[in-house]
């Protein structure tokens, strides 16, 4: 997750332009730190400030989104992550020495896409799946967001292909595991699903994810 401490440590002594919204010395801060409103407000005064680089204020709407996606401002989300890619030039550098613009802007098209996914936007969250993967084909979050986006479209066949690259990158991936065995138990493939639920169980799955797979094995007869 990207952190804005060299936001927090800009100086805060120069003049403020008129009609310039009035800052904190810590909204940089605030913003990268906290949660909730005031993380959001603090956000908001310190983009209005005009006072950060072209790369901050990058991580300033990459933040702000961040909070808008977990209050549920999905359209939000999506203006401050556009925004965000746009700052930092659009396209997802290559070159080794451009590192934290890369993860910068990786973290960005794979947000803006998990927003898109979640507003059942398909066509746009394709598209950001498929600039991740031209960067980077191993990129295990946009395959395992393909995954999710082709299982709601019931293309189960097509799904179990990326959940195979998710769990040959990484094998402790439970919710590979999980994915996969919800696409073989819809192909009537119980044996594989079966397989694949008690291995999510064994993986370290979050407690609150222990139920509904439990609830699953129970539909397949079996015992965990």
């Amino acid at each position: 997750m990207l952190v804005l401490l060299a936001c927090a440590a800009l100086p805060w002594g120069a003049p403020m332009a008129r009609g310039q919204t009035t800052a904190k010395p810590d909204d940089a801060r605030v913003c990268a730190k906290e949660s909730g409103q005031v993380a959001r407000e603090s956000c908001r005064r310190a983009i209005a400030s005009r006072r950060f680089s072209r790369s901050e204020l990058a991580l300033l709407h990459y933040r702000r989104g961040m909070l808008l996606r977990e209050e549920n401002d999905l359209d939000g989300a999506i203006a401050d992550f556009t925004t965000t890619i746009h700052l930092n030039g659009d396209v997802i550098p290559m070159s080794a020495d451009a590192l934290d613009l890369m993860i910068s802007q990786r973290n960005a098209y794979l947000q803006r896409g998990r927003t898109f996914a979640d507003k059942n936007d398909d066509v746009r969250a394709l598209a950001d799946v498929d600039t991740l993967l031209k960067a980077d084909s191993r990129d295990i979050h946009a395959l395992a967001l393909r995954a999710r986006i082709l299982v709601r479209q019931d293309a189960c066949a097509r799904a179990i292909a990326d959940f195979d690259a998710v769990i040959a990158i990484d094998a402790r991936a439970w919710d590979g595991y999980l994915g996969r065995a919800q696409c073989y138990a819809k192909l009537g493939e119980r044996a594989r699903a079966v397989a694949d639920y008690r291995t999510a169980l064994a993986g370290g799955v979050p407690d609150a994810v222990r139920p509904h797979i439990l609830e699953e094995l129970h539909k397949l007869g079996v015992a965990p």
